[in-house]
């Protein structure tokens, strides 16, 4: 009985170590994809291949969010989706 249970105690250890290594991984991915999903004005002018005369004219119409005193941070998505409802 000892054996079975030492057996199904590894057993368990090693799915739980399986599924911390999963959600590490999850984790590490979602930390990547939010970092991509804002930029500055800089990275959303790239972004939107436009010249800097080109983003001056559009940026007052952009989706933005005042992240402090000193910066706007443009959300990624938001953007693409307000340039395809033009």
């Amino acid at each position: 009985m000892r054996q079975f249970e030492t057996s199904a105690l590894a057993d368990v250890a090693r799915t739980l170590s399986e599924v911390a290594e999963s959600l590490s991984q999850t984790t590490r991915e979602l930390a990547l994809i939010q970092r991509e999903e804002w930029a500055d004005g800089e990275g959303i002018r790239l972004h939107l291949k436009r010249t800097k005369k080109q983003f001056e004219r559009i940026a007052p119409h952009l989706p933005r969010h005042y992240v402090s005193e000193r910066g706007i941070l443009y959300n990624v998505r938001e953007v693409d989706e307000w340039l395809m409802s033009r």
